[in-house]
Parts: structure tokens; C-alpha cells; sequence
């Protein structure tokens, strides 16, 4: 389980990229690991969130590599991109830098080329998105900004008007449209190498897209507009007041589902058969909100004018409060409504994929009828030991007890990884009783009796924790690679605005974990965990 703009590869322009995915693919296959699963590879917008992105079709061009003279030649592209001058190779990626060089290098390789018929072939095929997207992206330069309510306003919705007198406009946007077109021959590329080496790509379907988005510009039909989804309060948020007292408020826009199911939901079937073209399976993100999701009646960017307030300051100024979205579930009617909801579209979505492996994400403030459902529909939910605990003292569930039809891990990408929790834990625990308990918690899970006040995760701890969790009932295990590797570096922070969000990277490359004499002995020894466990053939 990887974030794609981490890996460090071979032929490195500053990010993950899918040069570095063919290693990591070809890693997998000699040290015997079955999937990977990448977070979303779509384009992104200015925050390059990719739980925020502009587009659920159009993906994301700095994950291609340039070096790829293969791919170059098997679209009949008459000249080569330019490989660009060494990037920052630091601890994060410089997204600007690098979209800015690679489509420099993209504009030169196909300034006045005759597509090939196959270039044709795939502008009809994606004729439903493809054109407004690269508009879309085509006005973001011209005005300067993705906010398309702030752009002139014969341009805030889509017309192909919107072209008139303008060639600049019109060539701009088919420069975009090569831009997908290289992308899509890309990512067949990735996925047919994990077909040779039968290994599975597991994506990552977001659970909406950012207001800012072509979707969005294109059919705001198919979004509910004033209102935001978001997570409901959580007080394991300890350094951020808003989250601990109205939720999380991601911006992202609701749908319209009444309006898109007389229609059968055209939208949602493109954006499966999409994920189709290139991956196993997917993630499905914040599985909860298909089933009712938490709502603000106000963007983010207005979260502070709320902090201090009550839900009586609220009803004195006549606005609403954050709500869930169609029902809460403060009724055994408003249950069955939502039940029947979500049961609706998974079944939906296997109709749409029923060959896919699709991985429910479960985590968070569960109702007690979701995890049910996804059992009995066959949807794996995710297990992560230190949230799966017993009632009173809070011990960790016995990994045979957990649900057969899951994936089990120790954090996704939203978490602190496991050497980064020991590490907080050993820090807090001679003034917090909470974090001394935990380390026992742990301790006791792994079978282990005495303590330990180890400052870093110890090798021996780390190595039990990987053992006990591949030993667990659940159906899948898939081990962030930040886990795998024991490092206590974290890809994303839930609320935080940050140049340093979405953007770490590992601080090896691929080739070092089959060359570095500790990076290699992890690596055998995941093989060797992998054997045992009996998952390797599974």
C-alpha cells in the first residue's frame, strides 16, 4: 500500500511515477507480494490532494516518465519527450516544478504531429468527459485559477461557445486531450506488466470530486451545490478544536442520488468502467458516506467563523447545523432508509465490477447496520488491531477474530504508521496513563509480557507486529510500505493545509530494497512472512 508520489525510482524527475510503479511491481513479484494498492491517480488540483481532485476521469500527468522511450514509440509519436534537467530530489515533492517541466517536455515532443488513428480511437471513446476536461484545463490557464465561479461569467458553465474567436483556447485544449491520451496508453502499459507478473493493481475510487472540477463545471447537475461533505467529531483529534467539535468539512460536493438514479446513474458507471481499464479492483473511499454522509452547510474555507460557536449561536442566526445527509440515523426508520441506501449502491457497484476486488473503506464513526451489510454483500471492510478493541480495558481483538472477508493493516495513509505511534506512545507515557496502556495493549497483543521503553519501534517488536497481523483471519493484509519497512513518516494528516500534505517521499529508492543489506533483509523477510502465512498462492 502505497501513495504513487512516493516511490523513489530509477529514472526520478522528483516524483512516483509509473517507471517507478514497473520497479515496485517487479519487487512485488521477487519477494512474492500480491497487490499493491496506490491512492488516487486522477488530476489534481492546486493542493494536489488526490481525495480532491479535478477530474474523476483524467489522470494525473506527472506520474509519467518521460524516460519511457517504449511507450513514446508505440504511440508513433515522431519525436521523443525531452528528459528534463535533475529535479529536487528532497524529502518532498515540488509538484510545481515538476507539472511545470513535464509539460514542457510533453508541448515540444507533440508540437505539430499528425495523430495516429489510435489518438482518434481514444478522443471518441472518451468523448463523455474528455472534451470538457480539456477545456477545463485549457481556461485554468487562462484564467489563472481551477475556481471556475471566478471566471468570467459567460465561462462558469460549459459550452463549446466557449472556444469561439479563440484558437489559442481551442489549441491549448487539444494539447490536453495528447496529454490523456499518452496517460491512458501509460497506465495500459503498468497494468499489463501486473498481468505478466500476475500481480494485482488495486486503485483508489474517491468518494466525490473537488467544486473546482471539470465534473462539476460540466454537470453540476449531478451535485447537490450548498451543501459539503465531511466525517462527523472525532476526540481523537486532540490538536484540532473545529474537528473535535463540528467534524471534518472535506469541501467536496454531495450527489444528487434521487436525480442520477432515474438515469441509472450514467456518471457512476463511466467512472467504474475507467477503474476497470486500469486496475484489479479499488478502494472505495469513505464507504460510510454511501450509506449517509456527514454534511456542512458551509465550505472549509469558512470553518473558523464556526469555531467558537454553539449550535444555539447557529439557530440565532438561522443557519443549520452539520447534519447527516440524507438521515441520521436517530430512528430505526431513518437506520432502514440509509441501509437500504448504501445496500442499493454496492449493489450497484458489484453489477458494475463483478470481477473486481473492491475494498469497502469502513474506518471512522461506524453505524452498527454498515459492517454487517458489506459482510453479508461480500465487500471487505479494513481491520487496523489498535481501533479493534474489547470492552472494558480496551485490549486489542484477537487477530482470529477478526472478520474473514476484510483486509487488515496497522495505518493507511491518513495514519501515523506503526514506529510513529510506538514512538509517541514512549514519548507520553511517563505523564500520560493513557499512552503507558497502550504500549502495554500492544505489547500484550503480540503475546509478550514485561515492558519495554525503547524510544524507536525495536526491530524484534516490529518484526512480531507484521507476523501476528499476516497470521489474523482476515481474507487480505496489506502492509503500507511505511509499515513494511518500519519508518514513521505519515502521507497525509486529516484537516491539515500544507505544503508538506500528499507530498513525502520514501527515503530509498526501489532498487535500495534489494540492494541495501537491511532494506534487502526486510524485504526477505516479507517474503518469508508472506510464505508462512500461506498468502503468497491466495
Amino acid at each position: 500500500m502505497t501513495p504513487l508520489f512516493a516511490l523513489r525510482g530509477r529514472n526520478d524527475m522528483g516524483v512516483g511515477n509509473l517507471g517507478a510503479l514497473h520497479e515496485l511491481l517487479l519487487w512485488c513479484s521477487e519477494f512474492e507480494q500480491k497487490f499493491i494498492l496506490l491512492l488516487p491517480i486522477n488530476a489534481c488540483g492546486a493542493d494536489y490532494s488526490p481525495y480532491n481532485a479535478i477530474s474523476s476521469f483524467a489522470l494525473e500527468h506527472i506520474y509519467l516518465d518521460l524516460t519511457d522511450e517504449n511507450l513514446f514509440r508505440s504511440l508513433n509519436l515522431p519525436r521523443l519527450p525531452r528528459i528534463p534537467a535533475a529535479m529536487d530530489a528532497g524529502e518532498f515533492v515540488n509538484y510545481n516544478l515538476v507539472s511545470q517541466q513535464i509539460l514542457s517536455s510533453l508541448r515540444e515532443a507533440l508540437e505539430g504531429i499528425d495523430p495516429p488513428l489510435d489518438f482518434y480511437r481514444f478522443r471518441e471513446k472518451n468523448k463523455h468527459w474528455l472534451h470538457a476536461y480539456s477545456l477545463f484545463k485549457a481556461l485554468c490557464e487562462k484564467f489563472g485559477t481551477s475556481d471556475h465561479q471566478n471566471w468570467p461569467v459567460s465561462y462558469r458553465k460549459y459550452s463549446l461557445a466557449c472556444l469561439i474567436d479563440d484558437p489559442a483556447t481551442e489549441e491549448l485544449a487539444q494539447f490536453h486531450t495528447y496529454v490523456q491520451w499518452i496517460c491512458d496508453a501509460a497506465w495500459r502499459r503498468a497494468r499489463s506488466l501486473a498481468d505478466n507478473l500476475g500481480i494485482w493493481l488495486i486503485g483508489d475510487l474517491p468518494f466525490s470530486v473537488s467544486i473546482k472540477s471539470a465534473d462539476y463545471w460540466h454537470h453540476p447537475e449531478r451535485f447537490v451545490s450548498d451543501w459539503f461533505a465531511g466525517a462527523p467529531p472525532e476526540p481523537a483529534f486532540r490538536d484540532d478544536v473545529f474537528i473535535q467539535k463540528w467534524g471534518q468539512n472535506w469541501g467536496l460536493p454531495l450527489y444528487d442520488w434521487e436525480g442520477q438514479a432515474s438515469k441509472n446513474h450514467p456518471w457512476w458507471q463511466q467512472r467504474i468502467a475507467s477503474l476497470n481499464r486500469y486496475f484489479h479492483g479499488f478502494r472505495l473511499d469513505h464507504a460510510l458516506g454511501f450509506f449517509r454522509v456527514y454534511s456542512f452547510p458551509w465550505p472549509p474555507d469558512r470553518n473558523q467563523e464556526f469555531v467558537e460557536l454553539s449550535i444555539a449561536d447557529l439557530e440565532q442566526r438561522k443557519i443549520p447545523a452539520p447534519r447527516f445527509y440524507p438521515h441520521a440515523d436517530d430512528s430505526n426508520e431513518h437506520k432502514l432508509i440509509n441501509l437500504a441506501h448504501g445496500r442499493d449502491f454496492f449493489s450497484f457497484l458489484r453489477e458494475l465490477a463483478p470481477r473486481s476486488l473492491i475494498i469497502a473503506e469502513d474506518l471512522g464513526v461506524v453505524p452498527d447496520y454498515v459492517r454487517p451489510a458489506l459482510q453479508e454483500m461480500n465487500f471487505p471492510g479494513i481491520v487496523v488491531p489498535h481501533f479493534e478493541r474489547l470492552q472494558p480495558d480496551l485490549r486489542y481483538l484477537p487477530v482470529d477474530e477478526y472478520p474473514e472477508c476484510s483486509l487488515a493493516t496497522w495505518a493507511t495513509h491518513d495514519h501515523p504508521p506503526l514506529a510513529a505511534l510506538w514512538k509517541n506512545w514512549q514519548e507520553r507515557r511517563s505523564e500520560d496513563p493513557a499512552a503507558d496502556w497502550e504500549v502495554r495493549c500492544f505489547l500484550n497483543f503480540l503475546n509478550l509480557e514485561g515492558d519495554r521503553r525503547d524510544h524507536l519501534l525495536p526491530p524484534d517488536l516490529h518484526r512480531k507486529a507484521i507476523e501476528k497481523i499476516a497470521s489474523s483471519r482476515s481474507r487480505y493484509v496489506c502492509l503500507q510500505l511505511t509499515d513494511a519497512f518500519s519508518l514513521d513518516i505519515r502521507f497525509n494528516v486529516p484537516g491539515t493545509l500544507s505544503g508538506t500534505n500528499w507530498a513525502r517521499r520514501y527515503p530509498f529508492t526501489i532498487e535500495d530494497l534489494k540492494q541495501r543489506e537491511h532494506l534487502l533483509n526486510y524485504s526477505r523477510f516479507l517474503a518469508e512472512v508472506t510464505r508462512k502465512s500461506g498468502r503468497c498462492c491466495s
